[in-house]
């Protein structure tokens, strides 16, 4: 082939491949369009399922900004700005999303109206957070009004605004200070004459009180304590004459100190983190309690970064409420503590004194208290809480001492009766008796109905349910409240009559009911009225006398107990000496105690012990088969059933509790997965599983994984997972739960005993993202009727709670709170006392019959009396015992015939254990106890 037939051939290949390309590139359009259409039409329907989840679960903070983030992909700006909306109704924004929605709606304004809208949002921003940014954007936002009609004055005025707003926020606050003498500058220029005129007089003047205007902004500026003091301080040089700068820097070396003094903690704010940070601005606003101004926007400033924090709030409210008392600052910043963190009862409280202190219409008052009840308080003092602070509001509305308001007193007094009554049901169905365990506002309700009221009939009915509770009727305290209204407010033949009561009812302390009866007839009563008063307390005091003995005599007895197992857990415990590793000797040797005396008769071989043959035994074999020999236990067989664990291996075991006997090694083995290397679960000498046991895992981080399957049910019963720890005396009780307040976890009670995991999950699930539903259940797996449900987010959490609390399920009304477990706190009366006679971990084993086991009512009366220090002998009189071996006694077993039995019962508590021990010494034939 020539060279030109090649030069032919590449030429044709090149057009052909040109060819192709344009081909493909006429059909990339369509197919860009196809794929944009596929995106968009994806884009949508993801948009739909999010607001679909939203209208479900409206307070869920991280759909509505999934959602705005979606629809600023696709350019939807009506849907964007409903769904930005929708948000801005359920929380404050931050300033990046108002940011984003203001220079969105800047955009794509068209109008006067547009504008009017967009300054409006500006209003809205600038009251969720201090924003230095939003401040800033705003005015230059403003400044496209100059040329209109007092364009010029509404700027300068929004400046003035900006200025009062974040003007002392030392880092950031310059910034705005710079835009405003900006704005002036440009001002002043345009009073400037045509170059080669000769300026008139007006405009002179005018220069003049532009340029005023502008040394005056310098002046200011200068003496606020701001970063980049020294900058300013140049740029006024720059630009003013010899009389303007020294007028202008008066206050600026003030400043300047002041600025040297602040600027320490400035450096601390950049620095540090979470409490940390919060505790740098408690310093700050510490040492700038004297200057509210500064104290303000450093508080605005921390709200900023910690706006979930309750306790802050509620600092920044008091402070305001007791240094500024303004309505127009105190009643917005308790509007948005109230947005930020609604699930606090205290910041409700601050609202409704603060709403009556500033003069708030009532049906504002009530509205308040209706969202309070409603907005998911964590517990039961806070519900409490506010209602009472409600209700004082109620009693100081009524207008007690103008009688010729006798129709409004009426109204008002009778409103104060229904709200203490819907008080009190709404505390009791929410709560039961731990809803107002002291009684407070029936107590308050009966004390205003007889000193304000006048009405003793309908206070001595409330006192009368009030001493219904047994803490009330025992408590002296408060029969002396009671006395107290009715010598005040009542008669004679009631006040006697309510003495007796009282006397006879008070537990803890009737000597004081004594001596204020004694001390009324010595000022009221008549000598027989004194008398028998005098009688009926020395019959009470004689009763209380006979009691108290007993109950010392008790103490006693339980502290001899006390002493004499303390006295032997001294004598059992072994001394603490250093530790001295020596060769080991011969086992042989080791017994080293006074050989017991020989006992007569014939003497088994060691290491076999035969049971006690039955009653008609005959040792001669004619009335049993040949061949067959009474049973016999390897006794060291028995002793050695227990399992060895190796201690290298802790740290990838874990211990399993809790499990149905019935359950084996092959389903421990299939529920934790082929990370198992071995199963060893405890038996007893029967071979039956005791229902624990161990797990040994290939790493610890298989170990570490495992535990994560605590609780699991396991044949109907929740298995109890938790790390090995052999040494009891190092095992510690592990919860695996927090004991604090968790606002995104609901605690759930009164649920049907037949409710399963799944049926909450389906329920709660409509509210929020759950991340875990427990349902507490007894050992053997039966539910309590209570459980846990743990939302992804907090916002999720308080909208389940508003939307189910009160719900009623199969016949039973359920009660949802905010989980916050009470302190687990030992009451003095029970502080000490084992359960069930038990003795501590590291406590030795008593010997004998040892009469450990204690009567519940002992148990729940007798408080822990102190222990001696005083060890008296024995009072046996019998000399210390040497220590024995397990040959020794396996020796007396073969040759006495006498057992001893010991029988031990674990039973586990949440990973606690306690051993129940019973004793019978020296039983022979069928003799026990």
């Amino acid at each position: 082939m020539s060279d030109s037939d090649g030069d032919m051939e590449q030429e044709n290949l090149k057009n052909a491949g040109q060819t192709d390309d344009e081909a493909d590139m006429e059909q990339d359009p369509d197919d860009s369009d196809s794929s944009g259409d596929e995106e968009e039409a994806k884009q949508e329907r993801m948009v739909a399922e999010l607001q679909k989840n939203i209208s479900k679960n409206p307070y869920s903070y991280d759909l509505h900004i999934q959602v705005i983030d979606l629809l600023q992909k696709m350019g939807e700006l009506e849907k964007l700005r409903a769904a930005r909306e929708q948000m801005s109704k359920y929380f404050p924004l931050t300033e990046e999303i108002w940011l984003s929605w203001l220079r969105d709606e800047i955009k794509f304004m068209a109008s006067e109206a547009d504008r009017e809208k967009v300054t409006d949002l500006f209003e809205r921003a600038v009251k969720d957070y201090l924003s230095v940014e939003i401040w800033l954007e705003w005015v230059q936002f403003n400044i496209g009004v100059m040329g209109s009609e007092g364009g010029i004055e509404r700027i300068r005025a929004l400046f003035e605004r900006s200025i009062t707003a974040v003007g002392l926020h030392v880092a950031k606050g310059a910034v705005v200070w710079d835009a405003f003498r900006e704005f002036e500058n440009v001002i002043l220029t345009t009073f400037e004459p045509q170059p080669g005129s000769v300026p008139s007089t007006e405009q002179i003047e005018r220069q003049r009180a532009q340029r005023e205007r502008i040394q005056n902004l310098f002046k200011r500026q200068l003496s606020v304590p701001l970063l980049d003091m020294e900058a300013t301080r140049e740029e006024l040089r720059d630009w003013a004459i010899a009389d303007e700068e020294a007028t202008a820097l008066y206050g600026y070396e003030r400043a300047l100190s002041k600025l040297k003094e602040i600027h320490p903690f400035e450096e601390n704010l950049l620095k540090k983190v979470g409490e940390d940070l919060l505790a740098e601005y408690r310093e700050y606003i510490k040492f700038e309690k004297k200057d509210p101004a500064r104290v303000q926007i450093l508080y605005e400033r921390a709200i900023t970064q910690f706006a979930l924090n309750s306790d802050l709030w509620l600092e920044y409210i008091k402070y305001v409420e007791a240094t500024l008392q303004i309505k127009e600052i105190s009643l917005p910043l308790i509007e948005r503590a109230l947005r930020n963190v609604p699930w606090d009862g205290r910041l409700w409280v601050a609202a409704i004194r603060s709403g009556e202190r500033h003069g708030t219409e009532h049906i504002e008052m009530k509205t308040m208290l209706e969202n309070a009840l409603v907005s998911g308080l964590g517990s039961a003092s806070d519900y409490r809480s506010v209602w009472e602070a409600y209700l004082d509001y109620l009693r100081r509305r009524v207008p007690w001492d103008d009688q010729e308001q006798k129709e409004t007193i009426k109204t008002r007094v009778e409103e104060m009766r229904d709200c203490s009554s819907r008080a009190c049901e709404h505390l009791a169905e929410m709560f039961g008796l731990e809803g107002d365990p002291q009684c407070t506002i029936l107590r308050a309700w009966a004390r205003c109905e007889a000193a304000r009221c006048g009405n003793l009939e309908k206070s001595r009915s409330i006192w009368s349910d009030i001493m219904t509770f047994e803490q009330m009727n025992q408590s002296a305290a408060v029969w002396l409240e009671y006395i107290h209204i009715e010598r005040a407010c009542g008669d004679e033949k009631h006040l006697r009559k309510l003495f007796g009561r009282a006397l006879n009812s008070a537990r803890d302390w009737p000597e004081g009911i004594g001596e204020a009866w004694l001390s009324y007839e010595r000022e009221q009563g008549c000598l027989e009225s004194f008398e028998f008063c005098s009688e009926k307390i020395d019959e009470r005091m004689e009763r209380l006398k006979v009691q108290r003995a007993k109950e010392q005599e008790k103490l006693q007895t339980y502290a001899v107990k006390d002493n004499k197992m303390k006295r032997k857990r001294e004598r059992d415990q072994p001394a603490k000496v250093k530790p001295e590793f020596k060769k080991p000797e011969p086992k042989a040797a080791e017994p080293e105690f006074k050989k017991p005396s020989p006992v007569k008769g014939k003497v088994s071989k060691p290491g076999k012990a035969k049971v006690a043959p039955p009653p008609g035994y005959k040792p001669d074999g004619r009335d049993s088969p040949e061949g067959k020999k009474a049973k016999t236990f390897d006794m060291d067989t028995i002793m050695d059933k227990h399992i060895e664990q190796d201690s290298s291996k802790d740290d990838r075991t874990v211990f399993v509790s809790n499990l149905s006997f019935d359950v084996s090694e092959d389903d421990i083995r299939e529920l934790f997965g082929e990370s198992v290397t071995e199963v060893r679960l405890v038996r007893d000498f029967k071979g039956r599983s005791r229902g624990f046991g161990y797990v040994e895992l290939k790493s610890f981080e298989d170990a570490n994984e495992s535990l994560k399957k605590d609780r699991t049910p396991v044949a109907n019963r929740p298995m109890f997972v938790s790390k090995c720890d052999p040494d009891k005396n190092t095992r510690t009780k592990q919860f695996h739960y927090s004991q604090g307040m968790e606002k995104n976890k609901l605690f759930v009670k009164g649920l049907p005993f037949s409710y399963t995991k799944e049926q909450l999950e389906k329920m709660f699930g409509e509210y929020g993202v759950l991340k875990d539903v427990r349902l507490v259940t007894y050992r053997n797996g039966h539910s309590k009727g209570l459980a846990y449900v743990d939302f992804e987010d907090e916002a999720s959490a308080a909208h389940a709670l508003v939307k189910t609390d009160g719900l009623v399920l199969e016949d039973k009304t359920i009660s949802v709170a905010i989980s916050r477990p009470p302190e687990r706190k030992q009451t003095s009366l029970m502080a000490d006392v084992p359960s069930l006679g038990g003795r501590p971990r590291d406590a030795p084993r008593p010997a004998g019959g040892g009469g450990l086991m204690m009567p519940r009512a002992l148990r729940l009366t007798l408080p822990t009396a102190p222990s001696s220090s005083a060890s008296p002998a024995p009072t046996n009189g019998a000399a210390p015992t040497e220590k024995k071996t397990n040959d020794h006694f396996r020796s007396m077993l073969n040759k006495e015939k006498i057992w001893e039995w010991e029988y031990s019962v674990f039973v586990d508590f949440s990973h606690s254990s306690f051993e129940l021990n019973l004793f019978a010494n020296k039983l022979t034939g069928a003799a026990w106890f």
